[in-house]
Parts: C-alpha cells; sequence; structure tokens
C-alpha cells in the first residue's frame, strides 16, 4: 500500500481512515459513482402501479391515502382499508404528513405499540392488545410465522404489526385493578415486530415502522434492520448515513465494516472501497464472495463467486443487476416470495412462478403478476388458438398461464375475453394455483358486463370478484344467472358466507347435489361448519390446547391476542390441508372480536382451496 513503510503502521492507521475520513463526506457521491441518486432493489418492465390489495383488507377497494370514511360504533377499524404504507422525503420540519401517515419521532414510552397505522388508517384499533400483557403479546409474537399461506390472514397480520394501539403493558390484567410491570418492555415489542417484517419480506412496512424512530435509539437489532430494510428498498443514501454512525459505535463488527465498503463502492469511492477490503481480507472476513461483488460495483471483472445470503448481499448484488440463485434464494427467510418476485434480474422462468406462489399467499399484489405475465413473446399462431396451445402441453406450466392471461388481455370481444379467462382461471386451479389464479383474473374481468349469454362464466368470475373483495360485483354476476337457475347453486357458500345467512338445509341440500359423490359430504359439512361460524356464539367446544385458548381469548374480546393465536396455530398451514373445525373456529373468532370482512375473505379462501 503506497505511503506506508510497513504492513504493521498501515493496518494500524486504515480503521482510523476509514471511520474519519469518511465522516464529512458521508452523503456525498462521488462523480464515478455507480448510480447517482437511490435506485429501486425491484425493477419492473412494466409502469408500477399502486397495489390494490383489497381481497386481504376487507373489500374495501383500492388502497387510498385519503382517510377512511366513518364507520358504524360496532364496527372494528379492521374493516377500514389500510392505507398504503408509504416512506416520506425527509424534511427539516419536525412532523411530516405523507398518504395519511404521519411521520414523528417518539419518545420510549408507549413507543413500542406505535405504529404507522392508525385506526382511521387500517390499523386494528388502539384496543388491540386490550387484556393481553406486553409477556404474553412477546411469546405469541415471537412464534408469529413468516410464511402465512392465507392473503386475509397475512394482511391482517400485517396490519398487526404496523397499527397504533395501547401498549399492553400499560393495560390491566383481568384479575387486577392495577398495571403490570412486564419483563417485555416497549423497546421488546418494538424490536419483535421489526423483526416479525423483516422475516416476512415486508421491507415497505419496515422502513415506515422504523422511520418512526431515532436512529439514535440505542439499539443494536433495530439498527442494522433499519439499514437492511433500506437497502432492500434501494435507498443507498439514507442506508448509508446510519451505517457510517453504527462503524464509529463498532469499527470491528463485520457487518458494519462491509456496508461502508458497499457503500463506498456505490459511491465510486474505490480508494475506501480497496482499503476497507485489504481490511476485510486481513481479518479472512472476504473469502465468500462479497469482495467479488464490491470489485464489480467498481467496474472490476465480474462477480465468479456467490456469497452467502444477506440483505446487504441482495442488494449489492440487485444493483449489479445480478441474479441470486435458487441456493441463496432457500437461505432467506420463509415468507420472502414476495421480495425475490420483485427482482429484476431474476429470468422469467424462475421469477413467474415465485409470483404465482407470492400472490397466491398475498405477499405481492396481483397487479404484479399481471405485469409479468404479458413480458414473455408467443408464437403469434399460439395467441390465435391459446386454449389449444396451452393443451398440446409442451409449454412449462407459467408459459401456459402467460398465454392465456395474455390472450384474454389482448381480446376486446367480451364472450371470447371470458372464456379464456376461465380458462385461465381454470389451469391454475388444476396447477395448483387457484387461489392466486383468481386474484390476477379480477382485472381482466372489469371490461366484461354480465349478462344472460355470459352466464355460464358467472361461477368461475363472480368467484374472482368474491376473492377480490369485491362482492356487489360478484353479486351482480350471480344474479345474472336468473334464467339458468342451475348455475346458481355453485355460488350459494359465497353468497351466505358474505351476506351472513344462515346454512339453510334445502339450499345446502340444493347446492350439495352439484358436488362429486366423493367429496359431497366432506364439503357439505366444510360449507355447513364455515357458513355457521358468523351466527355461533360460543365458536363451538374445541378440546383441551391452543385451539382452548383462541375460543377463551376471543370471548373474553382480547382481539390482538386471538388474532396471535390464529397465526401460530394455523397461519403457516395450506388452507386445503385445514381440518373443518380448525377453519370455522379460525372465521368464528375474527368474527367474534369484529374482524368480520376478514373472517369473510378467509372464509372465502378456504372454500377455493377446498374445490368448493
Amino acid at each position: 500500500m503506497i505511503g506506508y513503510r510497513n504492513r504493521a503502521a498501515y493496518l494500524a492507521a486504515a480503521p482510523l481512515f476509514l471511520l474519519f475520513a469518511s465522516l464529512p463526506r458521508a452523503e456525498a457521491q462521488t462523480q464515478g459513482a455507480v448510480s447517482s441518486g437511490p435506485i429501486k432493489l425491484f425493477q419492473f418492465d412494466a409502469p408500477a402501479t399502486t397495489p390494490t390489495d383489497s381481497a386481504a383488507a376487507g373489500g374495501a377497494g383500492a388502497r387510498s391515502g385519503s382517510l377512511a370514511p366513518a364507520l358504524p360504533q360496532e364496527q372494528r377499524s379492521a374493516d377500514i382499508a389500510p392505507s398504503p404504507v408509504v416512506l416520506p422525503e425527509r424534511t427539516t420540519a419536525p412532523r411530516s404528513s405523507v398518504e395519511g401517515i404521519e411521520v414523528r419521532k417518539l419518545g420510549s414510552q408507549g413507543g413500542g405499540a406505535t405504529g404507522p397505522l392508525t385506526p382511521a388508517q387500517g390499523g386494528l384499533g388502539l384496543d388491540l392488545w386490550a387484556g393481553t400483557t406486553a409477556d404474553r403479546v412477546a411469546d405469541l409474537m415471537s412464534s408469529l410465522p413468516s410464511d402465512i399461506q392465507s392473503p386475509a390472514l397475512r394482511e391482517l397480520a400485517r396490519r398487526m404489526l404496523l397499527s397504533s394501539a395501547e401498549p399492553p403493558s400499560l393495560l390491566p390484567l383481568q384479575a387486577s385493578t392495577e398495571p403490570m410491570s412486564p419483563s417485555a418492555d416497549v423497546g421488546d415489542l418494538l424490536r419483535l415486530r421489526a423483526e416479525r417484517l423483516y422475516a416476512m419480506g415486508e421491507i415497505e412496512g419496515l422502513n415506515a415502522l422504523l422511520e418512526l424512530f431515532s436512529e439514535r435509539r440505542d439499539d443494536a437489532v433495530l439498527r442494522r434492520l433499519r439499514v437492511d430494510g433500506l437497502l432492500l428498498a434501494g435507498n443507498w443514501d439514507a442506508a448509508c448515513r446510519p451505517a457510517v454512525n453504527a462503524l464509529t459505535r463498532a469499527p470491528q463488527e463485520t457487518y458494519w465494516q462491509r456496508v461502508k465498503i458497499a457503500c463506498d463502492a456505490v459511491a465510486g469511492d474505490d480508494t475506501r472501497a480497496h482499503l476497507g477490503l485489504d481490511l476485510l481480507r486481513e481479518g479472512g472476513a472476504d473469502e465468500d464472495g462479497f469482495a467479488d461483488l464490491i470489485n464489480a460495483l467498481l467496474g472490476v471483472g465480474v462477480p465468479t463467486t456467490e456469497p452467502p445470503f444477506s440483505a446487504l448481499n441482495l442488494a449489492t448484488m440487485a444493483k449489479l443487476g445480478v441474479a441470486p440463485s435458487p441456493t441463496f434464494r432457500a437461505a432467506a427467510p420463509m415468507g420472502w416470495d414476495g421480495v425475490f418476485a420483485r427482482l429484476g434480474a431474476l429470468p422469467l422462468e424462475e421469477r413467474v412462478p415465485i409470483a404465482e406462489r407470492a400472490v397466491g399467499t398475498g405477499a405481492l399484489p396481483a397487479e404484479q403478476l399481471a405485469a409479468l405475465y404479458v413480458q414473455p413473446i408467443f408464437d403469434p399462431v399460439d395467441l390465435d388458438d391459446p386454449i389449444a396451445a396451452a393443451g398440446r402441453g409442451d409449454l412449462a406450466p407459467w408459459l401456459t398461464h402467460a398465454l392465456l392471461y395474455q390472450a384474454a388481455k389482448r381480446q376486446d370481444y367480451p364472450l371470447l375475453r371470458a372464456q379464456l379467462l376461465t380458462a385461465y382461471i381454470e389451469r391454475m386451479a388444476s396447477d395448483g394455483a387457484g387461489l392466486a389464479g383468481l386474484r390476477t383474473a379480477k382485472a381482466q374481468a372489469d371490461p366484461i358486463a354480465p349478462s344472460p349469454s355470459l352466464s355460464w362464466a358467472a361461477p368461475a368470475l363472480a368467484r374472482a370478484y368474491y376473492l377480490g373483495g369485491e362482492a356487489t360485483q360478484a353479486e351482480a354476476w350471480r344474479l345474472n344467472q336468473q334464467e339458468t337457475a342451475r348455475l346458481v347453486t355453485p355460488l350459494w357458500p359465497y353468497l351466505q358466507v358474505f351476506t351472513g345467512g344462515r346454512a339453510d338445509p334445502a339450499m345446502s341440500n340444493a347446492w350439495a347435489q352439484g358436488l362429486p359423490p366423493d367429496s359431497r359430504e366432506m364439503r357439505a359439512v366444510l360449507v355447513e361448519s364455515i357458513v355457521n361460524a358468523f351466527h355461533d356464539p360460543s365458536l363451538g367446544l374445541q378440546p383441551p390446547g391452543p385451539r382452548q385458548e383462541i375460543q377463551q381469548a376471543a370471548l373474553a374480546g382480547r382481539p390482538g391476542e386471538t388474532l396471535l393465536l390464529i397465526l401460530r396455530e394455523f397461519g403457516s398451514r395450506d388452507l386445503a390441508t385445514l381440518d373443518v373445525p380448525a377453519l370455522a373456529l379460525s372465521v368464528a373468532a375474527l368474527h367474534q372480536v369484529g374482524y368480520t370482512q376478514q373472517a369473510r375473505m378467509l372464509a372465502a379462501e378456504a372454500l377455493v382451496a377446498s374445490g368448493v
């Protein structure tokens, strides 16, 4: 190294050079930088659209930054469509309001239960933790699964983690009139919320939550999650500032050293970046492919060794346009399908199946899967007769889905569009992606007006609207079938779920007659149990154990605890594998604590998963 007479002198001086030389230039960008402004980790060829995840949000339509209208006194805030989580630009003003989310710096008292979603913005209510101690919340939240399979439950979990509520530590116990001082403090609750959002791949929500709290908060876990979240969002400028500060506190910590090196490389400062790599090499911490990424950022060679999974490595690979391998992705948290589905560097044959899984679990808006479907280029002959091409069997499943969807999107004639959408929905269901197919088909169904000539398409298109939370449009399709009453009965269970009617035995029998004999009894029991769950205040008799805890929490009016118990017990399980009592109990418990619209969405998802 030029300027040092011996290696010992160089190694002694290098850490100080890295730390102090970077401080005056923490916000500066060198002219030769790879990118001078923030870039998005997730690149789309199609224009970005605002997610409309109204299925999980409770059917209130597209997400909006405006405040939701006032609701009747007995309706809980969970039935309000959530505002999008939007990170504001930093300003010099003490308060900033963007898209209805007020961002402010908070003190420690009560901070662990503060979040970017107020009740008017889709939060789950200030009484979310009523009757539940901080220790109980911490215990249940620590076991919250990241790979939640139901879009309705995932959306509830996301909103729970982002909701502003009274801290559980300030609420009295059931058998006491005095607040109890829990061993889990508000800092523990905040840390758990941030960790769960990260594990679920809810990076936007993670950044919105941590934006509420000072970067000076003395918590190593939160500092790292804050930087990881900003890196994954492509906001290198905002991530590098706290990383430099953290490195001054812990100059020997490898993570902060690596972040600082990557920040220098992104800024085009090859001197500091190479100096940092030399230090890592001396400590034996650069032999994992990270140095290859940094050299590539500096324009020296291409990566030849893939580093192990980390948010920093993924953000750096995205900056370079390098696709992570299946091995890299397998090491990520289980809830990250939505993260990887947004990676523009992934080839379509890998990206589309991930996106289909993510839409099926609610981890990705259906509009983003639709944007991927239009990217493959097909033979014009196949586009002219896509149903025949899909039936040949020589296309990969994801290509067959994309072909049918593209053909439907290109078709202006309502009859043909309905035919192609129905074929797409049926093919997705046969390939095990029925929920994703219904959620994605809804947008292409909007231009089709219900008419008697299209009554044959009503069962598929009405389900798409039910799963999109748009019961009014679904009912328009159902009522369109007056002349063909035999097609009305397949939609009877959905009508009962969304109108709150009881399972009338005569209608139930008429509906069941159209089912295959080998599954008739099982499906009939499922429908009757789910429909009647909205009317059974006792939630049914359950055996001792976790299910009894759900029943007791719901009957006692503890909404947050009820939701956490349901998520712990059933969240990571495929709805098709849940037994009827488990589904009925979950639906009834959510309804009991006031999350009625989400209970309806969960019931509809269970019906689709069971083939109803």
